[in-house]
């Protein structure tokens, strides 16, 4: 009973992920062989990269973009760009908690919540957006000190097209 979340905490904004530096020093052979693969220059590949994998923030102090380690590796590994992390695992608990609450998916990239809500551990029906942040579909995008409210958004390519085109056909 003396755990402590540090999901917000400025010390550990990079645990969960990896930075463009890193990749690019542990990876540049990969890296050119992504980019050789994929007919692409070496700037172009870190372009699409960033754009697909990129985008992850864990704390509003340190707005450097965390690349999803799993989405990484898995690309450098069969030198194609593809949904890893999304495909992965659906998630359709997601889905169900969505459908019961009539919520708007156009308000999610973009959305404000309150600084608190993010570290709501329990899943709630009446507001399901802490559950999707938690889960890795949004990160933060913002914070406004004034309010303590935080922007969320999609983090990334990757991420933004598998939710939305995973959830659409239970709106339909």
């Amino acid at each position: 009973n003396q755990l402590q979340d540090i999901s917000l905490h400025p010390a550990y904004t990079t645990l969960c992920g990896m930075t463009r530096a890193e990749i690019e020093a542990v990876f540049a052979p990969e890296l050119q062989s992504l980019a050789c693969a994929n007919g692409l220059t070496y700037e172009e590949t870190m372009e699409k990269f960033t754009r697909r994998y990129d985008g992850y923030h864990f704390n509003y102090r340190n707005w450097e973009g965390m690349f999803n380690p799993f989405s990484v590796l898995n690309a450098l590994a069969k030198s194609r760009f593809g949904d890893y992390w999304f495909a992965s695992g659906t998630p359709t608990f997601l889905v169900e908690i969505l459908k019961k609450t009539n919520f708007d998916l156009r308000e999610l990239d973009g959305i404000e919540v309150s600084s608190a809500s993010l570290s709501d551990d329990r899943a709630n029906i009446s507001n399901p957006v802490p559950m999707i942040y938690q889960s890795g579909y949004l990160t933060i995008k913002s914070f406004d000190q004034r309010f303590r409210t935080y922007t969320l958004g999609f983090p990334n390519e990757e991420v933004k097209y598998g939710f939305l085109n995973f959830v659409a056909p239970f709106y339909t």
